[in-house]
């Protein structure tokens, strides 16, 4: 009886140390998830700024005023601080060299469970941004007010202001960062006219 007893209770100690380590190890995998989706949504929002403040601090350079740059429309977006998603946008510099180049924002919906995200092509294909949970550029003037109708007020323009943000790519229920939000504002380099 007492051999009994021993076997059920080192097989009930045995079955708890288990049930222990089973879910130690399910907390620590929610973990690594939590912590692999916000460092992929800081990433990315980093290289995503750096390349916006690069590629929009060219526009107009080296060029004459006008046809420096057009804006495609604008969609509703509740989850956007300006109320409002870029759908494309267009701009042209030129190097030192004179060879002009043009750059295009291609800004496309894609529908998920949960609600709409963005995708954004540069240049058909020449870079991608996904999982955008908006995107918008602005035009500022010396005061940092927005400028009504820039395409015919190029001379007020000071600054260029881009906001977006990139969703985490991996959630769960510890999910603390789900979306990362940024700002990038450039100098606006005048047309030489």
């Amino acid at each position: 009886m007492p051999f009994l007893y021993d076997n059920l209770t080192a097989t009930v100690v045995g079955l708890t140390v288990l049930l222990i380590l089973a879910s130690l190890q399910m907390r620590m995998t929610k973990s690594s998830v939590t912590q692999a989706g916000r460092k992929a949504a800081l990433n990315q929002a980093q290289t995503f700024a750096t390349w916006l403040e690069d590629d929009l601090g060219r526009m107009g350079r080296n060029r004459g005023s006008g046809e420096v740059f057009s804006i495609g429309g604008r969609s509703n977006q509740d989850a956007s601080p300006t109320g409002k998603v870029l759908d494309d946008f267009t701009f042209h510099f030129e190097d030192d060299s004179g060879s002009e180049t043009t750059i295009e924002y291609s800004i496309a919906e894609r529908e998920t469970e949960a609600r709409t995200l963005y995708d954004l092509t540069r240049n058909g294909g020449d870079g991608r941004t996904s999982r955008l949970g908006y995107f918008d550029i602005r035009f500022l003037d010396r005061n940092a007010q927005v400028v009504p109708n820039p395409e015919s007020n190029e001379g007020r323009i000071q600054s260029v202001r881009v906001q977006f943000s990139v969703v985490a790519p991996f959630q769960n229920d510890q999910t603390d960062v789900r979306e990362v939000h940024r700002m990038v504002v450039v100098p606006y380099t005048p047309a030489q006219g």
